[in-house]
């Protein structure tokens, strides 16, 4: 049996952001939006003018831009206005389950009701719900990656 991985977590707006940048467009739902958005804006001209054309261009680059911009705004959001975030938080990972630990709460979560570990260049994500991922940064775990990475391998999930 393993031994208990504890780390000290990192919630930066970075990773954050570009875990929910990830979440969103893994979906085919996100494709099909920006794909109808593409042919609405570029492909599908009828009118013979270049400066219409052009202005359609620049509504989807705006639009995209706008989408983005929102996104790093909420992924902001979600570090800076959470009350749990500014406690001394562990996160504590074992065969049985990981928990999140802080000053005033304790979350276990149960490998058995999540959903996949996935891991990225950066981090690994583990989906407590289909589209709802917690992030371990790889940098926060140090010389425990290679214990993280046998615990994951060991432990039997759902999916």
């Amino acid at each position: 049996m393993l031994k208990e991985i504890k780390i000290k977590p990192t919630f930066l707006v970075k990773d954050v952001f570009k875990v929910n940048v990830y979440l969103v467009f893994k979906t085919w739902k996100a494709w099909a939006i920006l794909f109808f958005l593409i042919y609405f804006f570029i492909i599908k001209n009828d009118s013979d003018s270049l400066n219409i054309a052009t202005l359609k261009s620049l509504g989807l680059v705006i639009g995209i831009l706008a989408f983005f911009f929102s996104l790093y705004k909420k992924s902001k959001k979600l570090i800076s206005e959470n009350p749990r975030l500014k406690e001394n938080i562990h996160f504590i990972f074992n065969q049985e389950y990981f928990e999140e630990k802080g000053e005033t709460f304790s979350v276990k979560h149960y490998w058995k009701n999540i959903f996949k570990v996935e891991e990225k260049r950066e981090w690994f994500l583990i989906y407590i719900k289909k589209s709802n991922a917690m992030i371990v940064r790889k940098d926060d775990l140090k010389e425990q990656i290679t214990d993280f990475n046998k615990l994951i391998k060991d432990i039997n999930l759902k999916a």
